[in-house]
């Protein structure tokens, strides 16, 4: 299992914005899924490995989840 982290919550022991808890993390890149959690402070993902249900201000239990950044399709004719 890949765990890969960006971050961590400020120097001040801040909680994040935002904790998405338990989901199958899917990065787009064709890399195998992961369990994992994601944590975002102002709009961006700061942290994606496995983070305490206490250190966030809005948790969102992603558990059965699938967890991936926005797809875009460049070619697409909207």
């Amino acid at each position: 299992m890949i765990v890969l982290q960006i971050g961590v919550a400020d120097a001040m022991g801040e909680p994040f914005d935002i904790v998405i808890k338990g989901g199958k993390v899917v990065d787009g890149t064709g890399a195998p899924w992961y369990f994992a959690d994601v944590g975002i402070d102002d709009g961006k993902i700061v942290r994606i490995g496995n983070i305490p249900a206490d250190d966030a201000k809005e948790l969102i239990d992603a558990d059965g989840m699938i967890v991936s950044p926005g797809f875009i399709d460049m070619m697409g004719q909207t």
